[in-house]
């Protein structure tokens, strides 16, 4: 619901500044004439983007966009299930500047951040070796989450609106977002039998399994909480109308 959200503000706001720039033409004939919109088609580090901006200045745009990307991955060994999914998606607002008149430009930004990851094991060797106390394959997944409003910073080469006859452009830009943190979680709850069909209970409540389990989330925490920014590296196709 949160996606189809982001993505509905994103026309929206198209309506409101292409609105503004024609009434702003009309009121101020002494403001310099330039394109009003740009739209591209990128690949980037964020997946596959389609991005359209609007003049503000003559040296500024404002870029509205959003990207999406999603890989998934399965993998049998000896009886056992291993899947693995990348999820990337993101809405994005760039204020792009050009402070030199010429392509270069800093572009400071907010964005959705939609991107995780999640990973699932069904695991039928201990089922097989012991089917008296695991009556069922032992079933788990992962995730990992990151902050869902992050600030980015990218520069580069490229503009969506070239203010001169050229209606082409290249853009090349990078940098990074913040994410903060990463969140991740884990989940394993299979149903062991000790005594047989008699009594049967989740693992999750033998201690020393529990204490297992914990260690190691806390490990996983670790290893990925140093990981606070996304790199960001795009290259892109634009025109202008």
């Amino acid at each position: 619901m949160s996606r189809l959200c982001a993505l509905a503000v994103v026309p929206a706001l198209l309506s409101v500044l292409c609105f503004s720039a024609s009434a702003s033409d009309q009121q101020e004939n002494d403001r310099p004439k330039f394109p009003h919109i740009g739209i591209g088609l990128k690949m980037s580090t964020l997946g596959a983007g389609l991005e359209i901006a609007t003049p503000i200045t003559q040296r500024t745009n404002l870029r509205l966009g959003f990207n999406n990307f999603a890989y998934a991955h399965n993998l049998r060994d000896d009886g056992s299930l291993y899947t693995a999914k990348l999820n990337l998606f993101s809405v994005q607002a760039n204020y792009d500047w050009y402070p030199f008149n010429n392509s270069f430009h800093l572009s400071p930004g907010v964005a959705y951040n939609g991107n995780h990851v999640k990973a699932g094991t069904s695991d039928n060797a201990a089922a097989q070796a012991e089917p008296g106390v695991f009556p069922s394959p032992i079933t788990g997944s992962a995730r990992i989450d990151f902050a869902r409003y992050v600030p980015m910073f990218l520069m580069g080469w490229g503009n969506l609106i070239p203010h001169r006859s050229k209606r082409f452009s290249i853009p090349f830009e990078f940098g990074a977002a913040y994410h903060g943190q990463p969140r991740a979680s884990l989940h394993m709850n299979p149903i062991i039998c000790p005594l047989g069909d008699v009594e049967c209970y989740y693992a999750s409540l033998d201690p020393s399994i529990q204490s297992s389990f914990v260690s190691t989330q806390t490990q996983i925490r670790k290893e990925v909480a140093p990981y606070k920014f996304y790199p960001v590296i795009s290259l892109g196709f634009g025109y202008r109308f």
